[in-house]
């Protein structure tokens, strides 16, 4: 018989301290500077610098990360649909290559 350590399952692969979470959010932080790298080179020629806007938010329950950029302003909002109408420009791209080593 086989008997599971359910709470010590769910905080070694759902909880955001462990090693699961740590992966995921060094994952997202990766993921995040690429982006905002990306983002700096579209808007380069604007006087309004939204790369900071990039960002990523670590969730427990369930234990995901959301990276997105926030809504600051009509550049953000032309971006973030860019990124939906063109099928990946900055935030696609940046996924992509974390995860093809």
């Amino acid at each position: 018989m086989i008997r599971l350590n359910e709470i010590g399952l769910r905080q070694l692969l759902e909880s955001p301290l462990g090693p699961v979470g740590r992966d995921l959010e060094e994952r997202a932080e990766r993921i995040t500077r690429r982006a905002r790298g990306r983002v700096g080179i579209i808007t380069a020629r604007s006087s309004v610098e939204v790369e900071n806007d990039v960002d990523f938010v670590l969730t427990a329950n369930p234990l995901q990360a959301v990276i997105g950029i926030r809504d600051t302003g009509s550049i953000t909002r032309y971006l973030a649909a860019k990124e939906g109408r063109e099928g990946g420009v900055w935030l696609l791209p940046s996924l992509v290559e974390e995860f093809t080593v």
